[in-house]
């Protein structure tokens, strides 16, 4: 007879469960990256890859955590890390929960593309079955081991609206609108969480625009963690940031890691660091053993925040990141996509504000209505009541641009006359510098206002010349510069129109006019007709931080005191979306461009003197 010790042990193993495992550890265990699945490394998933992760992983499962604030840069693991704590959630502790992404379609393609290829290869989650249209395994509503998993849109009140969850994943808020029908959409998701006790919200995004970050502004109220990793040269651990990254030259392969920090910061008192190189072979093993400290003692206990960008990758090699500043640094909005998608910082912009007597110094004399360098033309016409406001631009390699022509043409915009007097403009031939003559190949006409239905009039009959109709917006379609076209079915007939995204291209503008360069891709060159009115309009906005109703910050342009009018502003911004329906690559520009030349070559028109204009418009 077994002795009673020797049953209870027994007994007991089969009653008590096992400890309970780390998210890190559990995936380790229990995860599969799939055949098909986006990702470099199928095969079980192993945290040793991205030691960085450990620690918000296992966060998430911290019962002293209720918020986790995630600011990674781009292609660092963020989502995987959000995908790999929700199976563990559904694993290993299963409870309602909702992952809301920016929008129902990014949420659609979320789920199909990744989600459910996870959720397969989890051996210990089910998920319920497909049911017509109760099923319980739909694109944005899902049953895993007996509880609800919601996917929603953060634009779509609806699909926000849903029942109670006790967890709650918020991916790329900074993507998510200021607000809805319903109000601040990341609020009304948190507010699904209010009713249970242990309760864990996950923020995660790469930022955008300062002063107007969610994700920052939730960082900076949580324990800020930063991942220090120790110099192999001295042994001090130091968070390596972008100005500790140097090459020679523009030589990318050159790259290197100084410990070492600029004057300014070491006359604040900060450890200067050892001035020893590390080699890019060295990066990995120091990350490797990287530990997460706490920055801000004051930060709310529950509220963790983790930091850092692409310089912790794998995948990524220095000279690639370095090679990557190179090429965006030419452009402000190539850099801005460079420091928020690799460096995981917001952008701060600049050219809030744009003076305009420096402008009026930075005027040319121009022998040609298209000088050296201008290839094709485009044109940007505003509406008002009482008169059409027209801009014609030259643009040239890198959309380095030459205003050609403004004009005032004055007569309402419901009779003929005003808009014979555009078509002379459109239709006109402008001399070039490299001899012979061009015309504009694409205009866009404000169809806002009082005067839409003679817009419609006006270019429908001209839509085989590229003369369409344009709105402006903030945000435009899908965050586009300018949408593809739409065909309108109207009482005026069918009507080609592009949405131009206001905010964005003002933004690229005032971007551009604040380059010191004289020459170049992106730079505005101005000619002697234009006068201070002019550039008055041009810089009659201002970019300004405002917050709504429900306390969620926003960019905002608005008119300065003191200016009134900001038609050369509008205008510009629609012959530069008219340049991206034609040419929306280099490429494209290039194929056109010399389309255009092989034209004047054809015609074999001898080089023409200066067309004098027959309206200087000195504002």
């Amino acid at each position: 007879m077994r002795p009673a010790a020797d049953i209870w042990r027994t007994v007991s193993r089969l009653i008590v469960p096992p400890p309970r495992m780390s998210v890190s550890d559990w995936l380790d265990s229990h995860r599969v990256i799939g055949v098909g699945y986006p990702s470099a490394f199928p095969g079980p998933w192993r945290t040793s890859r991205t030691p960085y992760l450990k620690e918000p992983l296992d966060s998430f499962d911290d019962p002293s955590v209720e918020t986790l604030v995630l600011l990674f840069s781009s292609q660092i693991g963020k989502t995987e890390m959000l995908l790999g704590s929700l199976l563990y959630a559904y694993g290993a502790d299963a409870s309602p929960g909702m992952y809301v992404m920016p929008t129902v379609k990014v949420a659609e393609e979320f789920s199909k593309d990744r989600l459910v290829r996870a959720l397969q290869t989890c051996v210990t989650i089910q998920v319920g079955a497909q049911k017509g249209r109760d099923a319980d395994n739909a694109i944005l509503n899902k049953r895993v081991n007996g509880f609800a998993l919601a996917l929603a849109g953060a634009e779509s009140p609806a699909t926000l609206a849903s029942r109670p969850v006790r967890r709650l994943w918020a991916d790329e808020i900074d993507k998510y609108p200021s607000s809805t029908a319903e109000g601040d959409p990341l609020a009304q998701a948190v507010q699904r969480t209010a009713s249970f006790r242990r309760r864990k919200i996950a923020l995660a995004s790469t930022p955008t625009v300062k002063g107007a970050s969610r994700i920052e502004e939730a960082y900076e109220q949580s324990d800020q963690r930063k991942l220090f990793a120790p110099c192999p040269r001295c042994g001090v651990s130091f968070v390596v940031e972008w100005h500790h990254v140097r090459w020679q030259g523009d030589d990318p392969s050159t790259a290197h890691i100084l410990h070492d920090i600029p004057e300014a910061e070491v006359a604040s008192g900060t450890d200067p660091g050892c001035g020893g190189r590390i080699e890019d072979h060295e990066r990995q093993a120091m990350f490797s053993v990287a530990k997460w400290r706490p920055t801000n003692p004051i930060a709310a206990k529950n509220v963790r925040g983790y930091r850092t960008w692409a310089i912790v990758s794998p995948w990524l090699r220095l000279s690639e990141i370095v090679a990557g500043f190179l090429k965006a640094r030419r452009q402000p909005e190539t850099l801005q996509s460079w420091i928020n998608l690799i460096r995981g910082e917001s952008w701060e912009i600049q050219a809030e504000k744009i003076e305009s007597l420096g402008l009026l110094a930075r005027r040319q004399e121009f022998e040609f209505d298209v000088p050296l360098g201008g290839r094709i033309l485009t044109a940007g016409i505003d509406t008002q009541d009482d008169r059409l406001e027209v801009l014609v631009t030259a643009w040239g390699q890198g959309e380095e641009c030459w205003v050609v022509s403004r004009d005032s043409l004055f007569g309402d915009p419901a009779k003929a006359e005003v808009w014979s007097e555009l078509s002379a403009i459109l239709d006109r031939d402008w001399s070039r510098e490299v001899g012979g003559t061009a015309r504009i190949q694409c205009a866009l006409v404000d169809a806002l206002g009082h005067r839409t239905a003679n817009v419609y009039s006006y270019v429908v009959g001209r839509q085989s010349r590229r003369v369409y109709a344009s709105i402006g917006k903030d945000g435009g379609v899908s965050g586009q510069l300018v949408s593809p076209p739409k065909v309108l079915a109207t009482a005026q007939g069918n009507v080609i129109r592009h949405v131009v995204d206001a905010s964005q291209v003002k933004e690229l503008i005032y971007s551009r006019l604040k380059m010191e360069v004289k020459e170049g891709p992106g730079v505005f060159h101005f000619p002697m007709s234009v006068g201070e009115g002019f550039f008055d309009e041009l810089t009659a906005e201002q970019l300004v931080t405002k917050r709504n109703k429900y306390g969620v910050p926003s960019k905002a342009w608005m008119i300065r005191p003191g200016r009134k009018r900001n038609e050369s502003l509008d205008c510009l911004g629609m012959a530069l979306a008219a340049l991206r329906v034609v040419c929306p690559t280099a490429k494209k520009f290039d194929a056109l461009a010399a389309a255009v030349d092989a034209k004047v070559a054809a015609e074999d028109k001898p080089k023409q003197a200066p067309v004098p204009r027959t309206r200087n418009w000195a504002g």
